[in-house]
């Protein structure tokens, strides 16, 4: 007997409404269960910064070459 499986998602603005639209489908046999992620965070505009050294000089991840001797 084959079944069909739904997956469904949607995002809203606040976690309490969340929760209202989650119960609802739930109590009316709509949705088995109902998970609500927490909500993300955006980096703040300090953190979002480069992290470029305050004089300007840009930091190199590979070593310097080896002078000739």
């Amino acid at each position: 007997m084959p079944t069909d499986i739904v997956i469904a998602q949607t995002t809203i603005d606040s976690e309490h409404r969340a929760a209202e639209l989650a119960r609802g489908a739930v109590e009316a046999r709509l949705a088995a269960c109902a998970h609500i992620d927490a909500p993300s965070r955006r980096p703040t505009a300090g953190r979002a910064r480069s992290r470029r050294p305050r004089n300007g000089a840009s930091r190199s991840r590979r070593p310097a070459p080896a002078s000739p001797t």
